[in-house]
This record gives C-alpha cells, sequence and structure tokens, in this order.
C-alpha cells in the first residue's frame, strides 16, 4: 500500500504545473525544525499567562495548583492517547520541492493548537484567573513535550540520514527522505 501511496504522491507532484508552466514543486517544512521552534513558544506562552493571572490577581499557590492541574492533565491525557493513534507511513519525498524556512515550520507546528489555547487562554483571563493558569499549564506541558519529541526527531534523523517533512495543505502529506 506504501508503495501505491508513492507513486500517487510522485506522480501528483510531477503532473501539476505552476503558472509559469514549470513542474510544480511542494514546499515541505521541516517536522523536527517545527518541532523545536513551537516548543519554546508555548514555554513563553504559558508563563505569560500565568503571570497575567497573577497579575489579574490569582493567589501564588492557585497559581502553582492550576498550573500543575493543566500540566499534569494535559500530560495524562496524552499519555492515555498515546496508543491509540494509527502512525502515518510517510511517502518518499517528491523529485522536486522546496525548503521552507524555520519559521514557517514553527507557524505550521503552532496551528492550530497552540494558538487556539492562547486565544482561549487570553479569554480566560477576563472571567476566570485560575482556568488561564490551567491553560497555561496545558501549554506549558505541550511545549516540553514539542522539545522532547523534537529532539528525539532530531538525533534519529542525523543517525539514519532521512529527514521528516510535511507538505502544504491542512493535513499535509508526510514525507521522508
Amino acid at each position: 500500500m506504501a508503495g501505491a501511496a508513492a507513486t500517487a504522491a510522485r506522480a501528483a507532484t510531477t503532473s501539476r504545473r505552476n503558472e509559469d508552466g514549470a513542474p510544480w514543486a511542494p514546499r515541505l517544512t521541516s517536522v523536527a525544525t517545527g518541532l523545536l521552534v513551537v516548543g519554546p513558544t508555548r514555554i513563553v506562552v504559558a508563563v505569560v499567562l500565568v503571570a497575567a493571572a497573577r497579575l489579574a490577581g490569582l493567589g501564588g499557590s492557585a497559581a502553582f495548583l492550576s498550573f500543575a492541574a493543566g500540566a499534569l492533565g494535559f500530560g495524562a491525557f496524552y499519555a492515555a492517547s498515546r496508543g491509540r493513534s494509527r502512525p502515518v507511513e510517510p511517502v518518499p519525498v517528491p523529485l522536486r520541492f522546496s525548503h521552507a524556512p524555520w519559521w514557517v515550520a514553527g507557524v505550521r507546528a503552532s496551528l492550530p493548537s497552540t494558538a487556539g489555547l492562547t486565544v482561549l487562554g487570553a479569554v480566560a483571563l477576563s472571567f476566570s484567573t485560575a482556568l488561564a493558569a490551567v491553560i497555561g499549564g496545558m501549554l506549558a506541558a505541550m511545549g516540553v513535550l514539542a522539545l522532547v519529541t523534537g529532539v528525539q526527531l532530531a538525533l534519529e534523523e542525523r543517525r539514519t540520514g532521512t529527514r521528516l517533512w510535511v507538505g502544504p495543505g491542512l493535513t499535509g502529506t508526510r514525507y521522508a527522505g
């Protein structure tokens, strides 16, 4: 089945054309780079949310407990759901492709989860500072997991000489090469 998917992916990239008639080349983003950029971003946003909750009047103990509940809750959810997802088999990298810059990989990795939780946290500050701190804890846990996964993936890519890429679009085809 993976062979058929690879053939279809290569055919799609060679039959499509740009406006100037040149063969279409997808712009691929590095998965490891995206994880290594979004991890610290999530942690910074988490710290800002908790600090804003404290400035809005949330006590130190309540902020810590809310933050811990968010981080531990997200960690438990992540651990429980980890075995249920099916891994997506990547297809070979197209013959022609371009590399997206590091910041594009970071933006792509932040959508929709990081952006959505950031907005929810900011809105929560207006009616529940404790909820904002919980969301901060969730973002911090997501940031740590992104950093750990990004480092593991980068080391694996270095060991095998193969990089993991994601293609354009909302779902983004996964490529290896």
